[in-house]
């Protein structure tokens, strides 16, 4: 009886702390933040189809599968839930909702938006973390996606415009994989490429504006937001494939460009849960 107790009693610590997290990580994220907690049996067992967000916005994403029955099953790493994607047909999406669009009305801070995850790619090949992109060929719905290959990259779209802003990482240093990474977007809505910001383990690392177009907002579409792929102009495409951690921990996206203090707290939240 003693040591069931102690096992108990350690599991409610855990509990206690990841509540804790959550509550850290949604402070700085602010009123409109919301997280992925993938992996965390508190808002969707790994034996559903479905998992709940925490925040700001409280949908339901729907797994292509249960995570207890992808290739590999989800863990933890120490106080983090961690959830393995294949890199071929794992992912999990949402619908549309006015929440994750930043566009079609409205300036500065009203456009601004935020997206990080911590990740453990086990390829640098191009993936997606979080998009709200359909390049379906003759019936595009494209706002925004946040992707890596070697380096970090984000894209905004004015669809009706087919003009688009972006930022890429590749001037620093490159992504390696089997490594830990916190990884994040900012948005300061400013409608210019310059206004997007990368981050890499809480530090700055974007380099190189991209364009193409008279880029004046994006528009709101009928697109899903995607975990861990993006739809293609004929299929899904370019899954996540890799290590994810959830929990109070990522992905997470918030109406708000985050400063860079906020984003490096993330990152030493995010590093001591993890056992970094």
């Amino acid at each position: 009886m003693p040591t069931i107790e102690l096992i108990k009693g350690t599991e409610a610590i855990e509990e206690a702390v990841r509540a804790s997290l959550y509550e850290a990580v949604l402070d700085i994220l602010g009123a409109t933040g919301t997280i992925l907690p993938i992996g965390d049996p508190k808002h969707g067992l790994v034996t559903a189809s479905t998992f709940k967000t925490v925040g700001g916005e409280q949908v339901a994403f729907t797994w292509s599968e249960p995570p207890n029955d992808f290739d590999t099953k989800p863990g933890y790493k120490a106080l983090a839930p961690v959830v393995t994607f294949n890199g071929a047909d794992e992912e999990a999406d949402t619908p549309d909702a006015a929440y994750w669009t930043r566009g079609s009305g409205g300036a500065g801070s009203d456009l601004a938006f935020s997206v990080g995850a911590w990740i453990k790619p086990d390829v640098t090949t191009l993936q997606y973390i979080l998009s709200k992109f359909d390049n379906t060929t003759a019936s595009t719905k494209r706002e925004w996606d946040f992707t890596f290959s070697t380096y970090i990259e984000a894209l905004l779209r004015d669809e009706s415009a087919g003009a688009y802003i972006g930022r890429n990482s590749s001037g620093g240093p490159a992504l390696v994989a089997g490594t830990w990474y916190f990884i994040g977007m900012t948005y300061d809505g400013s409608e210019a490429a310059s206004g997007i910001n990368l981050y890499k383990d809480g530090t700055a690392v974007d380099d190189a504006d991209s364009s193409g177009g008279v880029y004046t907002a994006m528009e709101d579409t009928a697109s899903l937001v995607r975990l861990g792929y993006r739809q293609g102009a004929s299929g899904t495409e370019n899954f996540f494939d890799g290590k994810m951690a959830g929990g109070p921990l990522s992905p997470f996206f918030t109406q708000k460009e985050l400063t860079a203090d906020e984003v490096l707290r993330l990152y030493e939240i995010g590093r001591r849960a993890l056992g970094l």
